[in-house]
């Protein structure tokens, strides 16, 4: 059942999620405004911090990878659960 959830999930961030995103306006204000402020911060930042920052957004990728996938299970868990109520009731 994982290997099917990975695939899902996989297919869903390579053909679905790019699409709602790109076309949510915040979400685009919120990545130019990330840049600009990420811009800043390599420009005025010694060394030794930006390793840090380096450090900083290497774990929350992987956080943020973490918790993308744990929605995408709950996700399929409600979809399945729904679907089950839907059988039941019809």
């Amino acid at each position: 059942m994982q290997d099917l959830l990975t695939v899902l999930y996989n297919y869903v961030q390579e053909n679905r999620v790019g699409r709602y995103l790109n076309a949510d306006p915040a979400y685009r204000r919120a990545g130019r405004q990330r840049e600009r402020a990420e811009d800043w911060l390599r420009a005025n930042l010694g060394p030794e911090a930006l390793a840090q920052l380096d450090a900083l957004w290497d774990s929350q990728s992987v956080q943020d990878d973490l918790s993308q996938r744990a929605l995408f299970r709950c996700g399929i868990g409600l979809g399945l659960a729904l679907a089950q109520l839907d059988h039941f009731a019809g």
